[in-house]
């Protein structure tokens, strides 16, 4: 097993509410799975490079039917291949994720990596992967009036969906701006919500190996 874990903020961790209840997820994951290989990738100090032509172009090539299936690929798809859980870690900003964050994901969508052309349709090739989106809100979006305008987790729902993530899992702090008098109250309720799934994550991969 192998855990990737990919984080979108410019702030300490004492400074971000997403920071903190990441490293508190990973920190619960490891304690059941002290062994496991876990990867880091902080997408503020990567240099993510603009999509080449070539990759562009693949797209239309598969949607004319090419057989050029994984003959593009960079390092950010190859290493995001090789984990068994992928952990992001944003902050909501302007109804949605840094733009770090979609530079990033646009690196894995590749026809022939993480999905396919078929005469059905699109498939996904990430079927056995599971995916944890862990994120801090200064509203709340979970219910009310600014439901429909939170972008950022539904996005990545979506987008990893088509690639077959059908085990994906959201952590949320939110309300840290409109309620801060609530935020050491909701920051608890979430990080016991964040030792459930990694107790829950980190038995199902034991169950695998059985």
């Amino acid at each position: 097993m192998s855990l990737l874990f990919v984080t979108a903020n410019p702030k300490q961790v004492q400074e971000s509410y997403s920071l903190q209840l990441g490293d508190y997820f990973l920190a619960e994951y490891l304690k059941h799975r002290p062994a496991e290989k876990v990867e880091k990738l902080d997408l503020f100090d990567a240099d993510l490079p603009p999509l080449k032509r070539e990759e562009l172009a693949l797209w239309e090539r598969h949607g004319e039917g090419s057989g050029e299936e994984g003959s593009v690929s960079n390092p950010y798809v190859e290493q995001f291949l090789k984990a068994d859980i992928i952990v992001f870690v944003t902050p909501l900003w302007n109804m949605s994720f840094p733009s770090q964050v979609k530079a990033y994901v646009d690196h894995l969508i590749i026809p022939g990596k993480t999905f396919r052309f078929t005469e059905a349709g699109i498939e996904g090739l990430m079927q056995h992967k599971k995916m944890v989106h862990i994120q801090s809100r200064g509203g709340v979006y979970s219910e009310g009036p600014l439901k429909s305008l939170e972008h950022g987790d539904s996005y990545l729902r979506t987008i990893f969906g088509l690639t077959g993530i059908k085990d994906y899992y959201h952590l949320f702090i939110e309300g840290t701006s409109t309620f801060p008098e609530e935020v050491k109250g909701r920051m608890m309720k979430s990080k016991e919500q964040a030792s459930q799934l990694a107790e829950t994550l980190a038995l199902s991969g034991e169950r695998g190996k059985e």
